[in-house]
């Protein structure tokens, strides 16, 4: 029996009383991606409580890390925050990845 969210039931027939029942649902897993006509800029900054280093935006996140690995060498700081953002639009889309099954049971 299709049930109406989609998936398959092995309901009991009518008139033979509350069973329980098992039910299969599925779902398709998505994965969000940065859209390939947008911009992404890089920035970093050194989370030192005594520093107030900052690499300056850039478009290439080697270049960015580049920049924090050269300020780790002068002053031994060797954590940042990192920062991505997009400056165009559209920044994202989803993309449908797989399709997951799993079956259920419940009650009637």
């Amino acid at each position: 029996m299709r049930t109406a969210a989609g998936g398959h039931s092995s309901e009991p027939a009518a008139g033979r009383g509350s069973r329980d029942r098992q039910v299969r649902r599925d779902f398709v897993k998505h994965v969000i991606k940065r859209h390939p006509d947008a911009e992404t800029t890089a920035t970093a900054r050194c989370v030192h409580p005594d520093c107030g280093w900052e690499a300056p935006p850039t478009g290439d996140a080697n270049e960015c890390a580049d920049w924090c690995m050269e300020h780790t060498g002068r002053t031994g700081h060797g954590i940042f925050l990192r920062t991505f953002s997009t400056t165009e639009q559209p920044a994202a889309y989803v993309q449908p990845r797989t399709v997951v099954g799993r079956w259920e049971m419940r009650s009637a």
